[in-house]
């Protein structure tokens, strides 16, 4: 599914989707991390080194409300 054309993919619910052996594949013109870490270490410089740019919005902004939302209902559970 990585491998299809298309404008968006958005990595969400797993970790690590993004590795070394398919980040080179990917045909995408944006890429926005849903999840907590969905890209390994070693992948995260290959679509930066493409000559087809893609534009990569990380996980700490893509998953911000996410982890906010997260935190009040663990501060809620805690009450």
């Amino acid at each position: 599914m990585l491998r299809q054309q298309c404008d968006v993919i958005v990595r969400a619910a797993v970790e690590r989707v993004i590795a070394e052996r398919n980040a080179s594949l990917l045909r995408c013109r944006v890429l926005a991390a849903g999840a907590n870490g969905p890209t390994t270490p070693e992948a995260g410089a290959i679509p930066a080194q493409r000559r087809d740019e893609i534009f990569a919005i990380p996980d700490i902004l893509c998953n911000a409300g996410g982890m906010i939302v997260s935190y009040f209902e663990w501060i809620q559970d805690l009450q």
